[in-house]
């Protein structure tokens, strides 16, 4: 998983200095007890994936990511998508990781990328997210990505789970969305896909 540095509420304070009002909207109020479930679920999240923190030999936990979706839609059906204002950087990251892992349901992965899209334009969601998350769905669909961010380990090689569109012009969309290289990025897996083997999606 993509190791991020908080930025805690700081488009909220960029939106009071250039004179919006964060009490006037619901979603750009700080909210430090959503913020803590979010980066919480988070945590679980890790722990069933990688057994981060268990002890040497601990069997890993059932996952929880349907658990952890449907709380998610309560708090989206009650205040929107959990923005960088209301949760910081951190905790509008994790809200977006228990959507990544959601791929039981593209449907409801789609509602959180039309989310996103005018939240990522106003600075109150993370461009690299959304990018993520829409090629999440190409594959879950079976079509086309548009950053090549999901892989799959084939022959021990990082490789597309699906076909990159426009191929070419990827690094130009990568690096709109803050992304460094197809080549980079790549290059920082290979060394798991030497240790994970031939056919494996990495989550």
């Amino acid at each position: 998983m993509r190791v991020r540095v908080a930025l805690a509420l700081l488009a909220g304070a960029l939106l009071l200095i250039c004179g919006g009002s964060a009490g006037a909207d619901p979603a750009l109020r700080p909210d430090p007890a959503l913020r803590a479930e979010l980066l919480a679920m988070q945590r679980a999240d890790q722990v069933e994936r990688t057994g981060e923190g268990l002890p040497y030999g601990a069997v890993l936990p059932p996952s929880q990511d349907f658990v952890r979706m449907l709380r998610l839609k309560k708090v989206i059906a009650a205040s929107g998508w959990p923005t960088i204002a209301a949760v910081g950087t951190d905790g509008a990251s994790a809200a977006w990781l228990v959507a990544q892992h959601a791929d039981f349901d593209p449907g409801f992965q789609e509602q959180v990328i039309g989310l996103l899209t005018p939240l990522v334009a106003r600075g109150q969601a993370d461009p690299t997210d959304l990018a993520y998350l829409v090629d999440r769905v190409a594959v879950n669909r079976v079509r086309p990505q548009t950053y090549g961010t999901q892989i799959r380990c084939r022959g021990g090689k990082p490789s597309p789970a699906t076909p990159i569109t426009d191929a070419a012009g990827v690094d130009a969309r990568r690096a709109a969305v803050e992304l460094g290289t197809l080549a980079q990025y790549y290059g920082e897996l290979a060394m798991m896909c030497a240790e994970i083997g031939d056919e494996q999606p990495v989550q």
